[in-house]
């Protein structure tokens, strides 16, 4: 995603999270994040960069605020990255939890027998 500060963009990749890069869950994801964050102010907690130089953080908006790469996992429209980093993969375990919730709940991805 692409956040404007103002005076300037940063290009985040969300922490922990691995959304599908063509297609129409794509498309879904992207319409998702926007509609949650676009024209609102976010946080973003800095986790580091990966091996292609992008910042990778976790991203909130509201108050206290929603994780958006946690409600990206919950409604199906992305996979938790299995990551050895325990940053990535969130302290107490939430995207596990909310990629087992996705699935049974047939969400996005887990809609078919066949992950896509």
């Amino acid at each position: 995603m692409v956040v404007d500060y103002g005076k300037g963009q940063y290009i985040v990749r969300i922490a922990g999270v691995a959304a599908p890069l063509e297609g129409p869950l794509a498309a879904g994801a992207t319409e998702f994040v926007s509609k949650l964050v676009l024209g609102k102010e976010i946080r973003a907690r800095f986790v580091g960069r990966n091996k292609n130089g992008e910042m990778v953080a976790r991203v909130f908006v509201g108050d206290p605020g929603s994780d958006v790469g946690l409600e990206l996992v919950r409604n199906g429209l992305a996979r938790r990255q299995a990551v050895s980093e325990p940053e990535l993969g969130y302290k107490y375990g939430e995207l596990a939890k909310a990629e087992v919730e996705a699935r049974e709940a047939k969400r996005g991805l887990w809609a078919t027998a066949q992950p896509q």
